[in-house]
């Protein structure tokens, strides 16, 4: 871990103290992989941190201590042998023998079904309680390191666009072209693709979540791209639709339907305003359209989960911070023709939305080259 990260690790862990304070808890049981990474810099799985006022120790096993030295030296570990539910018990016990008080021991609601929640229960005792997430909104504002990750994140994801356009060719399949953008962003030092990476050729983009398949991409078909890239566990999230050849006027009029309801959306994200006011933004522009309304948010946060808190969606009273960082991503789709998104990664800042994607999006930078050669005529 480096000096810097080690100093937001442990801010971040402060400001989860402060929290803890204020519910009256004396421990914390942090179960969520990203939440765990957030407040230890540990990239692993299947581990747990236990919190108190002046102590952290992550609960892990034999695949780990290797990657613990190496991505968080200082952190105190502890290697289960059985259940981790037992495991945590017996962290806790040391800690709690120090006081004669009943201690309060807080374990995340969202993040445990009912049967882990019974486990730790019984290993644990009364004591546990279920809590609202504690972590979660602290993560909604991202500090200097989160936000120098998203920005390489999204730079990676562009580069890898960029050199797809180069290689891609009329005739590959969904599969095809998406197996070389995650790739592309591989070879320029993604660890992973933020998500599946979505190809989708004419009609199967009206599917929102579309998987790639033997659907070829030919001359004057519309292909959606939703895909993002992966720096140090943060990922980044964009879409865009390209063509190769001509545009028809009814996918050109839809397009700039989406387009003038995503710049809307934007230019709405400013401290203070509730996420729900973002979303109908978009919405009210596309209400004046022809065009049916998409059945998804308008966007979502992005950070360590590539889906993660706040929503931005009508039920979102939620203000914009200064820090967030969001997606802004609405569509028109229409089953049996086509599917439009355009999607951005979007900073809020003091003065407004700070748009962290470069790629163009105007109609203009949806024609691909129109000299790209079907397989058949590619060279040897």
């Amino acid at each position: 871990m480096s000096v810097q990260l080690k100093k937001f690790v442990a801010a971040r862990r402060r400001r989860l103290r402060d929290a803890m304070a204020r519910q009256s808890l004396d421990a914390l049981v942090v179960v969520d992989p990203a939440d765990v990474s957030y407040l230890t810099g540990f990239g692993g799985e299947d581990s747990v941190l236990v919190l108190t006022p002046r102590r952290q120790r992550l609960v892990t096993d034999a695949r780990f201590p290797e990657q613990i030295k190496q991505e968080c030296p200082t952190l105190p570990f502890y290697l289960r042998q059985g259940a981790m539910s037992e495991a945590v018990a017996t962290v806790l016990a040391p800690m709690r023998a120090k006081t004669r008080q009943p201690w309060r021991i807080g374990i995340e609601a969202d993040h445990v079904s009912v049967s882990h929640y019974r486990a730790y229960r019984r290993a644990i005792g009364k004591e546990l309680h279920h809590i609202k997430p504690l972590v979660a909104p602290l993560r909604q504002c991202k500090d200097d390191y989160e936000l120098r990750q998203l920005r390489k994140a999204v730079k990676l994801a562009q580069e890898g666009m960029q050199a797809l356009h180069r290689w891609a060719q009329l005739g590959m399949t969904e599969r095809q072209l998406a197996g070389r953008l995650e790739y592309e962003m591989a070879s320029r030092g993604s660890t992973e693709a933020a998500f599946p990476t979505i190809a989708a050729v004419g009609p199967h983009a009206a599917q929102a979540h579309a998987i790639p398949a033997r659907h070829r991409w030919r001359a004057h078909q519309p292909i959606l791209f939703d895909w993002g890239a992966t720096v140090n566990g943060y990922r980044s999230d964009l879409t865009r639709c390209y063509v190769a050849g001509t545009i028809r006027p009814t996918f050109a009029e839809a397009y700039q339907w989406v387009l003038e309801a995503q710049l809307a959306a934007i230019n709405k994200v400013t401290p203070g305003v509730p996420l729900c006011e973002v979303d109908d933004a978009a919405r009210k522009v596309l209400r004046r359209s022809p065009w049916p309304l998409y059945g998804h948010g308008t966007g979502h946060g992005i950070g360590l989960q590539v889906h993660e808190a706040p929503a931005v969606s009508a039920r979102s009273q939620q203000p914009c911070q200064e820090g967030m960082v969001i997606t802004i991503e609405p569509g028109i789709y229409v089953p049996g023709r086509f599917g439009i998104r355009i999607e951005d990664d979007v900073l809020v800042t003091a003065n407004g939305a700070k748009v962290l994607s470069t790629l163009g999006k105007g109609l203009a930078s949806v024609t691909l080259d129109a000299a790209m050669r079907a397989d058949n005529d590619r060279p040897a």
